[in-house]
């Protein structure tokens, strides 16, 4: 009988250890899953105020288009014009102008992109 009181008191410990192992293993992809979403998130609400800029000029009119959508963006016949639409409908955003130059809301003054030449 102490034979068999030893092999259920085994399986009895195997089942509590699986039982905490799945737990365990279950909270940690609960933990990986949410913590990707959150960074998921992150990088959308990122990518929703970062526009890369794709001018159109036709005659002495400006037409600014989101790269990525082609979303239109603003139009002007001066930077002064373009700006001012900016202020009003995108005031927090960041637009890349080029390699070189981005705006930045609210006041969107131009601000150079340091660009690190480097020789492989």
């Amino acid at each position: 009988m102490d034979t068999l009181n030893q092999f259920g008191l085994f399986l009895l410990n195997f089942a509590l250890g699986c039982l905490v192992g799945y737990i365990t293993l279950t909270a940690i992809k609960i933990y990986f899953n949410t913590k990707k979403s959150i960074e998921q998130q992150h990088l959308d609400a990122l990518d929703a105020k970062i526009h890369r800029i794709k001018q159109e000029v036709k005659g002495d009119m400006h037409y600014w288009f989101d790269f990525d959508n082609d979303q239109f963006i603003a139009q002007g016949r001066t930077m002064n014009e373009i700006r001012e639409v900016l202020k009003a409908r995108w005031s927090k955003h960041i637009f890349v102008l080029n390699d070189h130059a981005m705006l930045l809301g609210p006041d969107f003054d131009q601000v150079h992109i340091y660009n690190e030449k480097t020789d492989d």
